[in-house]
């Protein structure tokens, strides 16, 4: 089973002159990499690896191991 890690956001808001508010929010892609086994260990090739939410996945290589970008 994968557990996927969620990383929030940095927003910040400053009053300038007119501007009642501005905001900034700041997104970093980072990669998260890992190997698919089963209970004995073993590697399961082809699984699926997908994002919560979203259409962003990938699969597994010929040893389980897989690579995604996420937010």
């Amino acid at each position: 089973m994968l557990g996927l890690l969620a990383i929030a956001t940095a927003t910040y808001a400053e009053g300038y002159g007119n501007a009642d508010q501005i905001s900034v929010t700041q997104t970093n892609n980072i990669t998260v990499k890992g190997k698919v086994v089963d209970e004995s260990g073993e590697p399961l090739p082809g699984a699926t690896i997908q994002l919560k939410g979203t259409s962003t996945g990938t699969s597994a290589g010929i040893d389980g191991s897989f690579s995604i970008s996420v937010p």
